[in-house]
């Protein structure tokens, strides 16, 4: 496979956006289904069988009636015989969204997947200190294509959204970053993440290659309404700013005490 060759490949909007599997995807699968043709030529035509008889199966490609039965390796050598290697293309468009006014198609994709999660925090009521516990997330990804792979997906993106939602923030100073490296930046490290419990559910989506559909950012989103609604769960108070500190924590807890005192000073 050549990749990011701009002398032979089309103009691509890029790898990002959780789009990778869904669309390279199915470039990939329509450039297999055009040399499986190409091969179904040549060996229609060797044989003198017609193309719609073959089956590709278990690394063999033979015919309905099994007059021909090739493996692999003796279908390639029939492609390419006389002719050399045999070089083919694939492309995914996906189809048209939204109307035909201006600005109809923005934010429309052709495929949409589905997440939640499970958070359980402990807080220290003297502190304001949050501390997670487990973390449960479902995600329908579509076909998981390599479960292995989906697993440390979305464990990474809970894992990413657990800094984004604990510890992970941009200081400024008279417009200045103060906290520009990796130590004062604070990522979670092994030790700060919690047990996370993973669970693929599998759908098949007509629009992705094989049903898959992304399974990256879209994860993100569950965990962290899931760790403050824990927080609110653990002692009612509401976190609307992130990250979590534990003075804002402590903060809020005595603002509640203190109008549960008032509340009682009224009855």
């Amino acid at each position: 496979m050549i990749a990011a060759d701009t002398l032979i490949t089309p103009v691509d909007l890029g790898s990002y956006s959780s789009r990778v599997t869904f669309m390279a995807g199915n470039a990939a699968k329509d450039a297999a289904e055009n040399l499986k043709k190409e091969m179904i030529v040549a060996i229609a035509k060797k044989k003198n069988i017609a193309e719609e008889e073959f089956i590709f199966s278990e690394n063999r490609v033979f015919s309905n009636d099994k007059s021909v039965d090739f493996s692999w390796d003796e279908a390639i050598e029939i492609l390419v015989a006389n002719r050399g290697a045999v070089s083919v293309s694939g492309k995914y468009i996906s189809p048209k969204l939204g109307g035909d006014f201006k600005g109809a198609g923005a934010g429309l994709s052709p495929s949409y997947s589905f997440s939640s999660c499970v958070a359980e925090v402990k807080v220290d009521l003297e502190t304001g200190h949050v501390k997670i516990l487990n973390v449960w997330g479902a995600h329908d990804c579509g076909k998981a294509l390599n479960p292995l792979a989906v697993e440390g997906q979305l464990e990474g993106s809970w894992h990413m959204g657990i800094g984004q939602v604990m510890t992970e923030e941009m200081s400024y100073y008279n417009g200045l970053l103060v906290n520009n490296n990796f130590l004062d930046y604070k990522i979670p490290t092994t030790l700060d993440t919690p047990p996370i419990h993973t669970n693929i559910i599998e759908t098949i989506d007509p629009e992705g290659p094989f049903g898959a559909k992304e399974t990256g950012e879209g994860a993100i989103h569950a965990v962290l309404p899931a760790i403050a609604n824990a927080v609110y769960d653990a002692v009612g108070i509401r976190i609307t700013k992130l990250p979590i500190k534990s003075e804002d924590v402590l903060r809020l807890l005595k603002e509640k005490e203190k109008l549960n005192q008032t509340a009682k000073v009224k009855i």
